[in-house]
């Protein structure tokens, strides 16, 4: 793979991050700011207070969120989030990709309708036992009464991914027995595809890899259809 071709901007991206708790969203973020240039990451408002230990990039914890200071505001379960349309607006004025972690589809649609062609989709999720992530819930939380919330949110976005797998145009599997740089692979497979995207004498090469990605899509979501609910068991801390 050309990772030359990778690193030329034609046209920049908005890549648009969508998946459960302890996914590895923010993680795989900072792997591709570790790997690539001209990528950009959004500052999300948070009006919840920072998690234990927590260092992330993407999230103003403790924000105020309304409509003076964000463009596109979404609740999960009481926690108010919000985006702005500036932070994009100036990464494509720079020419650079922008990452976005946005776990709410009604705003996935609204940046897509907004943003048109240049919006891209993927969905992360966690490779792993349900042991492991109620581990990780408990390590962020305070509460029970957190960790519960956690665990709404985790069903409430695998279900919606589920019923919303079409808008997706990547899956990614975070698998916690490798490194966290395995889920760069196929998102390099994307950022070549965009490289390509437009040379006539590689259409095909380039329809063929837009197919073989739309296929993680579809093999996540049967995955998690047979895998059900994970948390047969009682959460506790």
């Amino acid at each position: 793979m050309n990772n030359s071709s990778i690193n030329k901007i034609s046209t920049p991206l908005i890549f648009l991050v969508f998946g459960p708790p302890t996914a590895g969203k923010s993680t795989f973020l900072e792997c591709v700011m570790e790997r690539f240039r001209f990528f950009t990451i959004h500052r999300k408002g948070a009006e919840r207070p920072p998690r234990i230990n927590e260092i992330h990039t993407d999230i103003l914890a403790g924000e105020k969120i309304d409509y003076d200071n964000y463009d596109y505001i979404y609740s999960n379960y009481g926690r108010k989030y919000g985006l702005q349309k500036r932070q994009i607006d100036d990464s494509i004025g720079k020419n650079k990709h922008h990452l976005i972690v946005a776990s709410n589809i009604s705003i996935i649609e609204k940046i897509k309708e907004d943003y048109g062609g240049i919006v891209r989709t993927i969905f992360i999720y966690p490779k792993t036992d349900a042991k492991k992530i109620n581990e990780i819930f408990i390590e962020r939380a305070c509460s029970q009464e957190i960790v519960e919330l956690n665990l709404k949110l985790f069903r409430k976005l695998k279900k919606e991914f589920l019923l919303h797998k079409d808008i997706f145009d990547l899956a990614l599997y975070n698998n916690f027995m490798l490194s966290p740089e395995n889920m760069i692979i196929p998102f390099e497979k994307l950022l070549y595809l965009e490289s390509i995207r437009n040379c006539k004498d590689k259409k095909y090469k380039f329809e063929l890899g837009v197919i073989e990605l739309k296929k993680s899509v579809t093999e996540i979501s049967k995955d998690l259809k047979k895998e059900g609910d994970v948390f047969e068991f009682r959460l506790g801390i």
